[in-house]
């Protein structure tokens, strides 16, 4: 599922306009504890905006879905100077690994609402008019207390992803409790820092 894959390392800078919080109840389910999560850290930046990205790709349920979720800190640029409160989100995308002799392309999966949940932060996301194009939904905060929660718990590899598939209409839970590797994290701090130089 090349693609599929490729997508956690280019999100768009756009995401960090479309992102939107909802303040449901999450459902339960028999969380999946997913193969070792693939890591990896990567930066977006234009002349509107800079975007720290750590992604990672989980696998495990026994239909052979993999959830692609990416957390996002990204902040808006003026005249080549960051301006305004940071934007922290997670992304959550999903999608069915297609049988042995038909396309290589993963089929992605539609979502009809999604949680983050840890210790220290838990947020639901529903879409209010649609869900992205490739039916993924993002959880977001512009407050800078909750954001630090859910980069510390990303961070940390201490977490869970939930989210409810539109067809068939199926809960899955993702407990994740590996933390990246140091070099990814490097990577990611690295990036986080030049948030605090100025312009």
């Amino acid at each position: 599922m090349p693609g599929f894959y490729r997508r956690a390392g280019s999100i768009g800078l756009g995401v960090a306009a479309c992102i939107m919080l909802s303040a449901t109840v999450a459902g339960h389910a028999d969380p999946i504890v997913p193969k070792e999560p693939e890591y990896d850290a990567n930066v977006n930046e234009d002349g509107a905006a800079k975007a720290c990205v750590l992604a990672l790709l989980l696998q495990g349920a026994p239909t052979g879905e993999a959830v692609s979720s990416q957390l996002i800190v990204a902040r808006i640029k003026r005249n080549d100077a960051f301006m305004g409160p940071r934007i922290v989100g997670f992304r959550i995308e999903a999608a069915d690994k297609l049988a042995k002799g038909q396309a290589s392309a993963a089929r992605p999966i539609k979502i009809s609402s999604a949680a983050f949940v840890s210790e220290a932060y838990t947020a639901v996301a529903r879409p209010k008019i649609a869900p992205f194009e490739d039916g993924s939904v993002v959880i977001s905060t512009l407050d800078f207390a909750e954001g630090g929660k859910l980069v510390d718990a990303v961070t940390k590899g201490k977490f869970q992803v939930t989210f409810m598939r539109r067809q068939p209409a199926v809960e899955r839970t993702y407990n994740v409790t590996s933390a990246p590797p140091e070099a990814v994290l490097a990577r990611f701090g690295e990036c986080l820092a030049a948030f605090e130089l100025p312009g």
